[in-house]
């Protein structure tokens, strides 16, 4: 079930947890949500999906691997 960014930082805030907005190697977003703040779990709502997807299309991903090889 899809939620939202705004819901995730609601829940983070109700429960005195930590959640951040975090770039990954300039990648793509996600939501770093600390359960309890010691369990990590990266989320992506629906606002940031398409950019994930975008980047872990395999033709992407080779070129990705291709220019850190070189």
């Amino acid at each position: 079930m899809p939620i939202s960014e705004a819901k995730i930082y609601e829940i983070a805030n109700r429960e005195g947890w930590q959640a951040v907005r975090c770039q990954r190697a300039d990648f793509f977003e996600l939501i770093e949500f600390w359960v309890e703040n010691e369990i990590l779990l990266e989320l992506l709502p629906p606002n940031l999906i398409e950019q994930y997807l975008a980047t872990v299309q395999p033709e992407n991903l080779t070129a990705i691997l291709n220019a850190a090889v070189a």
